[in-house]
């Protein structure tokens, strides 16, 4: 049986995974099946749920499920480019607190470090 999802993602299209493999179409935001939350997330407006969490567990954690030791709800879901819109399955990746924690201290730094060596 193929797996049939549609999400609509920040970039005003919609992504069709159909077995896995993505297929990409344009919409009018008329169509739109989601809002945006008070700190910048998508979320679904029938149930609330965050877009990039439902997207991260079908396509990376339930697929990869030997790789987690932990049940979903222990884990984070980082976008990898810091865009909370983009949720492109390239785009997240599923992390422990301590893990996502140590990485945005360590974005931090090269930030710092960026601003205080800029002439």
């Amino acid at each position: 049986m193929l797996k049939h999802l549609v999400y609509k993602s920040f970039d005003s299209f919609v992504h069709i995974f159909l077995d896995g493999f993505m297929n990409t179409k344009h919409i009018s935001e008329e169509h739109e099946e989601i809002y945006i939350d008070k700190n910048g997330y998508e979320r679904y407006k029938n149930s609330d749920m965050l877009v990039h969490r439902k997207i991260a567990y079908d396509f990376i954690f339930v697929k990869n499920r030997d790789k987690y030791f932990l049940g979903y709800a222990e884990y984070v879901v980082h976008h990898k480019n810091e865009n909370k819109r983009n949720n492109n399955i390239d785009n997240l990746e599923i992390l422990t607190q301590e893990e996502h924690k140590k990485l945005h201290e360590i974005n931090k730094n090269k930030n710092l470090e960026y601003l205080f060596y800029k002439k």
